[in-house]
């Protein structure tokens, strides 16, 4: 059968193509440019990843997504949320009429464990990204909503 794009393809073959895509350096004949490779040094070292046309920020995080779907698609887990946000301190305006913007704690996944009904919120971190802004918005997420993010490492 022929696609006319890749949003006419099936989800599995739409990941195999992008896959294929990446790894021959051809995406801007597809509308990539500009994403897989920015050129700029990262801080971390990490490499941009895709799973199908989802974006991820590193290998690790790809790889745990590809995780998180196999649990999904066996039952194990439900309601799978990428990049979910928080919001930890509400905007507030100060006496001379400066607004300070609210400040937001964003995660790597959430999901339902089926069974137990537990919600898990996930980060992908290495020893490198613990950094102390990290650690200050997951105690203020306990603080407000009592979640604790699991750490993958």
């Amino acid at each position: 059968m022929r696609y006319n794009s890749l949003a006419d393809m099936p989800q599995h073959l739409r990941e195999k193509v992008t896959r294929q895509i990446i790894k021959e350096g051809r995406e801007a004949e597809f509308g990539l440019t500009g994403i897989a490779n920015t050129g700029k040094k990262s801080k971390y070292k990490n490499r941009i990843t895709y799973v199908g046309e989802v974006r991820f920020d590193s290998e690790r995080e790809a790889e745990r997504y590809q995780v998180l779907m196999i649990r999904l698609g066996a039952g194990e887990i439900e309601r799978l949320k990428l990049q979910p946000e928080f919001t930890i301190t509400e905007s507030y305006m100060l006496p001379d009429g400066r607004r300070v913007k609210a400040q937001r704690y964003r995660a790597d996944f959430s999901y339902v464990v089926k069974n137990t009904g537990e919600y898990v919120v996930e980060d992908v971190k290495t020893e490198g990204t613990k950094t102390q802004v990290f650690i200050n918005k997951a105690k203020l997420l306990y603080e407000k909503y009592g979640i604790v993010v699991a750490l993958v490492e």
